[in-house]
């Protein structure tokens, strides 16, 4: 009975949590050689046409639903157009969005109780400005940090296993070290089972041999 209750505790505090990952995607216009890109650059502004695009994708892949996810957006020039699929309107029951613009060249994008296995996709088109600037993306889900991932296909589904993975590692490696240095203190301490053992592993592998001899002379 307490393993069991030890199991859910654990489950609880490590298991039920909100693993949120997402991807960038940034297109822009690329001006041949020998074109004036300045030209052509206001060309577009004038008639509303953004010369870059930047694309997300947010998907939360843990046992527990987070509160609220914000994905924040400094682009490198005067944002003209946001959009998210599913759109803000209407709210869907497994996700609520919203949007918001208020600097020209920032934008968030804010999804409260984004359940498992859901994808929300967000973009905003740009034009450019002469500066130096890089585009900035940070998307934080209940005050941590999202991990930005290549692809969502390459993010694991959710499944409870995987609560222990982590813990059962360090218990694995920590096993391990004990293990090992229980075996070299049986060797230092019985000469006769130190020299049996070497010559078993001296018949197996000369070199290992050689290895766990000197570690031996050093201990």
């Amino acid at each position: 009975m307490a393993g069991i209750t030890a199991i859910s505790s654990f489950y609880t505090a490590f298991g039920q949590q909100p693993r949120v990952y997402y991807t960038v995607e940034e297109q822009r216009i690329e001006f041949p050689a020998g074109v004036d890109a300045a030209k052509l650059t206001k060309l577009l502004k004038e008639n509303g046409i953004p010369d870059a695009t930047v694309r997300l994708e947010i998907i939360n892949q843990g046992g527990a639903v987070p509160e609220k996810i914000e994905a924040g957006v400094v682009a490198p020039g005067s944002i003209i157009r946001t959009s998210t699929e599913p759109p803000p309107e209407p709210k869907l029951v497994w996700v609520d969005i919203s949007i918001d613009h208020e600097a020209p060249s920032h934008v968030t994008y804010k999804l409260r109780n984004l359940i498992a296995g859901k994808i929300v996709k967000a973009s905003l088109s740009y034009h450019r400005d002469t500066s130096s600037r890089a585009l900035a993306v940070d998307v934080i889900a209940d005050k941590i940090v999202a991990t930005e991932v290549a692809s969502l296909s390459t993010v694991p589904p959710w499944a409870p296993w995987r609560a222990f993975e982590l813990p059962l590692m360090i218990l694995g490696w920590g096993f391990a070290i004990t293990l090992g240095v229980g075996l070299i203190a049986v060797l230092v301490a019985n000469p006769t089972v130190r020299d049996a053992l070497f010559l078993i592993i001296k018949e197996l592998n000369p070199t290992v041999a050689r290895l766990a001899d000197t570690l031996a002379r050093i201990f």
